[in-house]
């Protein structure tokens, strides 16, 4: 499901305003370090982006070929000040990294990722987080609809 996709260490906190493909790299770089990824992942993501962009207000979920994935995993980037994402200035970015090997998890993690990626109560407590824990708390126990907290 979803929140076994999302490794603590894939979570990335910057206080500095960057760019998109500042950001892209980040992220990127740390899939890649981590072994979930391959080379090629940096250049597929900016592809897709100068297609269309993924931003939507203060949020992006980036993605790449599957091809370039060889363990999929959700990587997170929280930046409280912002990151110029075309029209858009987001404050968190998801980057969306699966292969046919979850294919028939699609729909599952999707469903639950629609549900919390848009929730602005949700996007606040991130931007607030200061670990990688305490975002996979965030994301794990809040669910639309639900008054409970973590």
């Amino acid at each position: 499901d979803f929140m076994s996709l999302l490794d603590t260490d894939l979570v990335t906190f910057i206080t500095t305003t960057c760019t998109r493909n500042e950001a892209l790299k980040i992220i990127t770089g740390k899939l890649v370090n981590n072994g979930f990824a391959s080379e090629g992942v940096l250049k597929s993501a900016e592809k897709r982006e100068d297609i269309s962009t993924t931003a939507f207000k203060s949020i992006a979920t980036p993605h790449c070929d599957p091809k370039y994935v060889l363990t999929p995993k959700i990587s997170i980037l929280i930046a409280p000040n912002g990151i110029e994402w075309g029209k858009e200035k987001v404050k968190v970015v998801y980057f969306i990294a699966l292969n046919e090997s979850i294919k028939n998890k699609l729909s599952t993690i999707y469903s639950y990722f629609n549900e919390v990626v848009h929730d602005e109560k949700i996007i606040q407590k991130l931007i607030k987080a200061e670990s990688g824990t305490e975002v996979k708390q965030i994301l794990g126990g809040e669910k639309v609809g639900n008054n409970e907290s973590y």
